[in-house]
């Protein structure tokens, strides 16, 4: 149901994208690198909620194409 809404919520959203900013850019192409550090990092013994919350921004952040 989750993974069904995301898809649905960022088809819509890239769609708006493209129609409304008149730049039609995927905004759902990060999402596989989200899910890697949610399921294989922020798993790991040790690993505090934090500490994978600051994984999460920091491959967001370097992940991003800067225009």
């Amino acid at each position: 149901m989750v993974a069904a809404a995301t898809a649905l919520v960022a088809g819509v959203m890239t769609l708006l994208m493209g129609m409304v900013a008149n730049f039609p850019l995927a905004l759902a192409t990060g999402l596989g690198l989200n899910a890697f550090v949610t399921f294989g990092i922020a798993k790991l013994p040790g690993m505090t909620w934090p500490d994978a919350m600051g994984l999460v921004v920091l491959e967001a952040s370097s992940s991003q194409s800067w225009y």
